[in-house]
């Protein structure tokens, strides 16, 4: 170290202030390589808490709570938390809330079910379009009552549904009216022809009663809305709907393209909301806390419903 400094003392004027300057420049050079390391750890570590953090998300909203594989095209829930399925074989089963199965019923005369009604978990509804066969069945699916609605003189009833009142909600083709019937097959009530307000026909294929209002669907117009004594209120011009359930002021809809989202809409103000449930689905039904996802191989899913 003494022989350094005596050599640099024995340096010229202008040597010595070259010296400097490239000590300079060697002090500048590592402060911007600390500065650049510093930076890469920064970024890094950023990236590294993100891919954790985009990982957890991800499998949180994955979360399956409970899968039951039941090999299924169509399910409804009662209000009860029970599962009702229908699989390829036109038989409807019954599950427990825990997915245990419980009662099973089979009918392979009378075509395809079309409508799989539980609104009242007593007095399960069964229709069978092909021969306007209407089965009304207990909690265990034994068949309470058979009702043949060909009898009415009606001959294009394309759907109906159970009222809150014990009664029969139906569609008249033919007709273009909303008809109230009882179990005996008598007409109760029916709406004016629905042409000379919609200016149009309809062809439903699902019909709910919810809260006293009735709630049609078509394929191609959308969802209309009537009160409780079968009289229109209004449209909601959303066509190629699968399947939709209302709650509370909402409607929840999706289509039948096994997409992995579907739409909740206001029905006051009309604002959409896009829901995504991360995995692609053929029915999915809201209850309580939970998504009942009907999957793309036929498998029931439980998933929590995201705030």
């Amino acid at each position: 170290m003494l022989q350094f400094f005596t050599l640099i003392g024995s340096y010229s004027f202008n040597q010595k202030k070259h010296i400097a300057s490239q000590l300079q420049t060697a002090r500048n050079a590592y402060s911007r390589a600390c500065r650049s390391l510093q930076l890469r750890y920064f970024i890094f570590t950023i990236c590294f808490i993100c891919s954790i953090y985009t990982t957890i998300q991800a499998q949180d909203s994955l979360r399956i709570v409970q899968e039951f594989a039941i090999q299924a095209i169509d399910f409804q829930l009662d209000q009860l938390g029970n599962i009702y399925t229908i699989n390829a074989q036109n038989e409807v089963i019954k599950y427990n809330p825990e997915g245990k199965k419980q009662f099973e019923y089979s009918e392979n005369r009378l075509g395809d079910l079309a409508v799989l009604d539980v609104n009242n978990p007593l007095e399960i509804l069964l229709y069978y379009p092909d021969f306007q066969i209407l089965k009304i069945l207990d909690r265990t699916l034994s068949e309470l009552v058979t009702l043949d609605l060909t009898s009415l003189n009606i001959f294009q009833i394309p759907t109906l549904c159970a009222s809150s009142d014990g009664n029969i909600w139906l569609f008249d083709n033919d007709n273009q009216q909303l008809l109230k019937i009882n179990r005996q097959g008598k007409i109760l009530l029916q709406s004016n022809d629905l042409r000379m307000r919609i200016q149009e026909n309809l062809n439903p294929n699902s019909l709910i009663e919810v809260d006293n209002q009735v709630f049609l669907k078509t394929v191609e117009q959308g969802i209309f809305r009537f009160d409780g004594f079968g009289n229109y209120q209004k449209m909601y011009a959303y066509p190629f709907v699968h399947f939709f359930q209302i709650q509370d002021n909402f409607i929840l809809f999706h289509s039948k393209d096994k997409s992995a989202s579907l739409h909740k809409l206001d029905m006051e103000i009309g604002n959409v909301e896009t829901i995504s449930l991360d995995i692609p689905f053929q029915k999915a039904i809201q209850q309580d806390s939970l998504w009942f996802v009907l999957d793309t191989t036929g498998n029931l899913r439980l998933t929590p419903s995201k705030k």
